[in-house]
């Protein structure tokens, strides 16, 4: 049994979203919902709740959308430890890894891990139904006038990942076949 370990020691993600707030529920937003995120989905201005000369551009838009992603990190390393094997090769699996580094390993795949790492969230975002949890945010915000505390809020599944890009997919090939190639050394 060998364990694969992955070290980032510094990592950034920021996500930018572009949300059409209700000018009204924003400037009377109590502070004690301010960590509640169905309050803030509460707080989106639905299509029909919009004025007349602005409907027709706000049709264009949802409520709430990924404007800007960014993910960055400067390095990371690889290590692996031999749990339980009589293999002798066990213990060179995190040489092998070193050697790896050493060749310049972070610098060929930096830039397609955050590509990736940013296809993942997209992905995951993409999946999410943000219309229906628009919907029925009201209906768990305690200062909204539809709120129900008698209705339980709802388990959030994660959605399926789809629609990666084709340097994504060469990415996790890459790194698959390094794992493979690692662990050859182990019979």
């Amino acid at each position: 049994e060998v364990e694969f370990s992955v070290a980032i020691p510094s990592a950034s993600l920021s996500i930018e979203f572009l949300a059409n707030l209700k000018k009204r529920s924003l400037l009377e937003f109590p502070l004690e919902d301010v960590t509640n995120l169905h309050c803030w989905l509460a707080a989106l201005a639905t299509v029909e709740e919009m004025s007349k000369e602005n409907q027709e551009q706000m049709q264009q838009t949802t409520d709430l959308a990924v404007s800007a992603l960014s993910f960055s990190f400067s390095t990371f390393f690889l290590d692996s430890t031999c749990i339980t094997s009589s293999s002798p090769g066990c213990q060179s699996v995190s040489e092998v890894l070193h050697r790896l580094q050493q060749a310049g390993l972070v610098s060929l795949f930096r830039e397609s891990i955050i590509l990736l790492v940013e296809d993942i969230i997209l992905s995951f975002w993409d999946g999410f139904d943000v219309q229906a949890l628009v919907d029925a945010a009201p209906t768990y915000c305690p200062h909204s006038d539809r709120f129900n505390p008698q209705v339980r809020k709802p388990v959030q599944e994660l959605p399926k990942l789809s629609g990666f890009s084709s340097n994504t997919s060469e990415t996790i090939l890459a790194l698959g076949s390094i794992a493979v190639e690692a662990a050859v050394v182990i019979p």
